[in-house]
């Protein structure tokens, strides 16, 4: 699965806090936004990541897409 979290900067300790054993994959920094991704084995926790992230003071979204390692060319 990946893990799409976009939140306020001032929100990154308590963000990445929350987040579960993982693999990073990029982090994106604007003046008033980060965003991250990551991927992660699911779990029974998995599910209920991102409402638990969205209760992080500060968490914009949160996002889980399945994700098989590939992409499709085009």
């Amino acid at each position: 699965m990946l893990l799409v979290v976009r939140y306020s900067p001032t929100a990154e300790e308590r963000v990445v806090s929350a987040l579960p054993k993982g693999r990073l994959l990029s982090k994106i920094g604007q003046h008033d936004e980060t965003e991250l991704t990551f991927e992660l084995k699911t779990t029974k926790d998995t599910l209920d990541l991102t409402n638990r992230l969205l209760r992080v003071d500060g968490v914009v979204s949160a996002s889980l897409v399945r994700y098989d390692g590939s992409f499709l060319a085009p």
